[in-house]
């Protein structure tokens, strides 16, 4: 999980970063909203917290840029304020809390946050599971790679799901890219690796793809940020340490 705190306090932003990341979160730190700004692209974090007042903008400014980029509709936002400002528009995810809060108090919230997003993502893998399946067959007769491959190239959207060994695996994809996964316990980047790396050597599975509409599923929540050749490469360093 990634937590961007967007202040120009330096003592708060230590304050929040030492409970963030005791809450399993990356932390990164932008003092303007301008800042804040050019690094989310690169960042997309799951939750921001931001000042009410900053250097160029105000928190509640920067906050209609970030609801405005449809990659980060579903990332928390909470607004530190002493109170609701009338123009800050609250939406799904966003929260005001007191500046003086607990500083472990708004980390369990901002984790709380991210956690209602991929109890979101889970729900709509469940109520997708009856739909039928586009194509599918046996993992001895497609290799997971290849075909993993062959959907990002077509710019396929939809569901990958695998069967291995009795375990369950998923993986969203839209346009070609994936953008979600879950496997044994484990969700998103690290599931995709240790999806690949138990499909190298599973004694039986099969797989399923699901094409979907781009509206039928809230497909631009993410748990997975980096491309997919990213994930490659991680895979050829897990592999390489796994021997």
């Amino acid at each position: 999980m990634k937590a961007m705190i967007v202040s120009a306090d330096t003592a708060r932003v230590q304050m929040l970063a030492v409970p963030l990341k005791a809450n399993d979160f990356q932390v990164e730190m932008a003092s303007t909203a301008m800042h804040a700004a050019s690094m989310l692209e690169r960042s997309q974090p799951d939750v921001i917290i931001c000042e009410a007042v900053l250097s160029d903008m105000s928190g509640c400014d920067l906050h209609e840029i970030i609801r405005g980029d449809p990659s980060l509709v579903t990332t928390g936002f909470i607004l530190l304020a002493p109170e609701k400002p009338a123009e800050f528009e609250m939406r799904k995810h966003d929260l005001v809390m007191n500046p003086n809060s607990n500083p472990t108090d708004i980390a369990l919230i901002a984790k709380r946050l991210v956690q209602e997003v991929l109890t979101q993502v889970n729900s709509e893998i469940r109520a997708s599971q009856e739909r039928a399946p586009s194509i599918g067959g046996s993992l001895d007769d497609a290799d997971l790679l290849n075909l993993v491959q062959w959907l990002a190239k077509s710019n396929s959207t939809g569901k990958l799901v695998i069967h291995m060994d009795g375990a369950y695996g998923g993986i969203y994809f839209s346009q070609g890219r994936p953008t979600h996964a879950e496997y044994n316990g484990r969700i998103g980047e690290e599931a995709v690796i240790r999806l690949f790396g138990q499909a190298s050597h599973a004694i039986q599975g099969h797989f399923s793809f699901e094409k979907l509409e781009p509206d039928a599923l809230d497909l631009q929540t993410r748990t997975i940020r980096k491309s997919l050749f990213q994930l490659l490469m991680e895979l050829a360093n897990f592999e390489s340490v796994s021997r």
